[in-house]
């Protein structure tokens, strides 16, 4: 299999790749550079880019928007360079490339109530907690803005909320920036980030400027009740929000 970064970008396929548990070797070619990522087993085994090797040369090829692609069924790493789940390496990728452009101060808390939020963030707050209770292996839900910026948060467990949403915030800005490249008339309801332990699912309000993360225990919850509670309850919250 061969195409461009123009039509699947370097995060598409190592999503792709893993997800689908395939050995494969990614090559992509970019200009005067060649990047090598090799699969096995749902995880990426090893990599490199110039003289770079393992995570910092994924690091380095998904910030790659043009370039010409390579899948070769069947062939193993020679080593191992890399030890991190795939998804942890995108996260933390997604992290350094807007890393510039995300500033989680911008609103402070005295803000936040001269714009009125928070009144809306308790309303908001009194919603997740019913979703939390509709949905199995309920570990939080957040509603955030695109900034980053935390508008409510319900957890069930012990979570560093504002850490979660802005992990969030870099990935679904990764991923709608992919789907628009494949297709600029497309428009992205939804992303859902599988891991070892949980999923992770980020659903858009409609004024698209919002979304609705839960995050779920992958081992009892229930995937399509979370996408449907997930829709349902992200209709309620954007009937609170200001419009």
């Amino acid at each position: 299999m061969q195409g461009k970064l123009s039509d699947m970008t370097a995060i598409d396929l190592i999503q792709h790749n893993c997800m689908e548990q395939k050995t494969v070797r990614l090559t992509i070619n970019n200009a005067d550079q060649t990047a090598v990522v090799f699969f096995q087993g749902g995880n990426m085994t090893h990599a490199s880019c110039g003289s770079l090797e393992g995570e910092e040369a994924i690091y380095q090829l998904i910030s790659w928007e043009d370039g010409d692609f390579m899948l070769d069924a069947g062939i193993t790493s020679p080593v191992n360079t890399i030890t991190h789940n795939w998804s942890g390496i995108l996260l933390e990728g997604a992290r350094r490339l807007d890393e510039q452009n995300i500033n989680v101060d911008d609103l402070n808390a005295d803000q936040s109530i001269e714009l009125g939020f928070e009144p809306m963030a308790i309303k908001i707050e009194g919603i997740l907690k019913e979703l939390g209770s509709e949905i199995t292996g309920h570990i939080a839900s957040t509603v955030v803005g695109m900034d980053a910026f935390t508008i409510a948060s319900f957890s069930s467990e012990k979570v560093d909320i504002d850490s979660v949403s802005a992990q969030m915030t870099l990935l679904i800005k990764l991923v709608d920036t992919s789907v628009t490249k494949v297709d600029s008339t497309a428009s992205m309801e939804d992303n859902l980030l599988t891991t070892q332990k949980a999923y992770l699912l980020m659903t858009f309000l409609p004024d698209k400027t919002h979304f609705l993360g839960v995050i779920a225990d992958r081992k009892t919850a229930v995937l399509g009740n979370l996408r449907l509670m997930s829709n349902i309850y992200a209709e309620r919250i954007a009937k609170v929000m200001p419009r």
